[in-house]
């Protein structure tokens, strides 16, 4: 596999020996059959080394985005700053950086995932497509926009730090999520203390 990247003995003698080879080697492979440029495969083996390296990757544990954030500026860190003309390239290399590190990771399954906050209103999003499914049998098409839309107003709701319970007819009126048309329940029961109310998406 080297010896197609690297034209000097020394660096394919480098590459060949190092940790990981088979961990390397496999993800190459891989990025190759994507459709990878040579010039493309030979950054990719670099940031492997330096990863292995920065990462302690001969470990075996999972690696957090920050992680990895953290090694990608140690390292661009250990050159001079920039010059104005070329800080661009800069950027650009610290991102090459974090988006191979975090392929390459995800490839061998060793990323972390990212945890998201479960929303307080989440149950209610869930209730509501659940509705929608089995009590008025809309597509999962229809389902999953209208959910969407519905989302996108209790998370505004909730930014204000107000409860739940306090929504009412006029906070769905004044949203430009719905339009009242009267015609089928869209708003998840638990709103407004409990009220249903009949609006449907414009």
């Amino acid at each position: 596999m080297f010896e197609r990247l690297f034209t000097s003995s020394k660096a394919v003698d480098r590459y060949s020996h190092g940790a990981l080879l088979e961990d390397r080697v496999r993800y190459l492979l891989h990025c190759a059959a994507q459709g990878s440029t040579r010039s493309s495969l030979r950054l990719i083996a670099q940031h492997q080394l330096v990863l292995i390296e920065y990462l302690h990757l001969q470990r075996p544990a999972s690696i957090t985005i920050e992680q990895i954030r953290t090694a990608a500026d140690r390292w661009v860190g250990r050159q001079p700053q920039p010059h104005t003309h070329n800080a661009t390239d800069y950027r650009y290399g610290r991102w090459r950086f974090i988006s191979d590190a975090r392929q390459w990771l995800s490839f061998l399954g060793r990323l972390q995932p990212i945890e998201v906050a479960r929303r307080p209103y989440a149950d209610l999003i869930e209730g509501f497509k659940d509705h929608m499914l089995r009590e008025k049998g809309l597509s999962q098409h229809t389902v999953r926009i209208r959910c969407w839309h519905v989302e996108q107003f209790l998370h505004r709701f909730w930014e204000r730090h107000r409860s739940f319970d306090e929504v009412t007819i006029a906070d769905i009126d004044a949203s430009r999520v719905f339009s009242l048309c009267r015609t089928t329940r869209l708003v998840p029961p638990g709103l407004g203390g409990g009220h249903h109310v009949c609006a449907s998406f414009c």
